[in-house]
């Protein structure tokens, strides 16, 4: 048993994701086993004081250009109606829009860049959580569930990386083009394209999350009574021993059970350092595309329709960059659930 509890690797790997040893994995499944939660809000204040302090939530770069663009059109168009000259206000709006366009597309990239490497660190989180959950399922006599968890683990994990990494991120970066070019023309003519690809990523995670949670559900349906089967069979078999018969159903009764207790705190302790990866990208990016869209309704009556379509359009696509880290981090958070029920 003390070999399960050596949880070295998982560490190395959660302090450098989170840049921080503030959280140790050992000390987390050691306090769930005892019912102790305290460690977790611990955890949990200590990151996000450290986030706040280090101004890691919000950058001024974030939105600081952009809104002066927003300010300096506007002044230019208000300059433009009192001399009543409307050439001025076309120029500068064209020009303006263009800086913005290239202002938005550098922060798209940065975020982009972003997201693609916590889904990454998320799903290799999870790739090494994993084999220590099936050691443990192992432990506790459910060998046919450990080796469920594995296979599925792997297929899983590799089906998420395709799709979040590989389909759903470059067709957000598709949509932000679409809708920015939409943007400077002089009417939507982009709009049902941008509409067409947006019913289609959200088909996509909605098809991914329903696959993977309907396979989660049917496998953990049979493997676990397959292992129930077999245990019980052991259990009769042992108590069937003249003179120990008793001793060893009480031996392995508890064995199982302490290995099915450890399964679980690791388990939940797996869910909370997933929570904790996804924490700070989550809430930076919704915070920024939240400040996007205020800026996109300032813009409207302030500027012009097509400033603030080119806002809107960027704000949404932090939107989907949001919603795929989501997905990523409910579908693994799903397999462990399925994992250590």
């Amino acid at each position: 048993m003390d070999d399960l509890t050596d949880f070295g690797q998982l560490q190395d790997l959660l302090a450098s994701i989170l840049s921080s040893n503030e959280v140790s994995f050992s000390e987390l499944v050691g306090q769930l086993q005892a019912g102790d939660f305290q460690g977790m809000k611990d955890s949990l204040e200590q990151l996000l004081l450290g986030w706040l302090k280090g101004g890691e939530l919000l950058h001024l770069s974030d939105y600081a250009g952009v809104l002066l663009l927003v300010l300096l059109f506007a002044l230019l168009r208000a300059v433009g109606q009192a001399f009543d000259n409307r050439s001025v206000t076309a120029f500068s709006g064209v020009v303006i829009q263009l800086l913005m366009i290239v202002q938005l597309a550098a922060l798209f990239r940065g975020f982009l860049a972003e997201t693609k490497q916590y889904l990454e660190h998320i799903i290799s989180f999870a790739g090494a959580l994993f084999p220590v959950l099936a050691v443990a399922a192992a432990a506790g006599g459910e060998t046919v569930t450990a080796a469920g968890i594995y296979a599925s683990a792997i297929s899983i994990s590799s089906l998420v990386s395709r799709v979040c990494l590989y389909i759903l991120l470059p067709g957000i970066s598709i949509y932000l083009v679409i809708s920015l070019l939409d943007s400077i023309m002089p009417e939507a003519l982009l709009s049902g394209l941008s509409g067409l690809l947006k019913k289609g990523m959200s088909l996509l995670m909605k098809l991914s999350f329903a696959s993977v949670s309907g396979l989660q559900v049917i496998q953990m349906m049979v493997l676990p009574k397959a292992d129930s089967v077999r245990r019980q069979t052991l259990l009769k078999t042992a108590s069937m021993i003249p003179g120990a018969g008793g001793l060893a159903d009480t031996a392995a009764t508890v064995l199982w059970e302490s290995s099915s207790l450890l399964k679980g705190s690791i388990g939940a302790a797996g869910m909370f350092c997933i929570l904790l990866i996804c924490l700070l990208p989550v809430v930076r990016i919704a915070l920024v595309s939240a400040l996007y869209h205020v800026m996109s309704a300032v813009a409207l009556p302030a500027a012009d329709k097509n400033v603030s379509r080119c806002l809107s359009g960027f704000a949404e696509s932090l939107e989907y960059l949001v919603k795929v880290t989501c997905l990523c981090a409910v579908i693994l958070l799903l397999m462990i659930a399925m994992a250590v029920r």
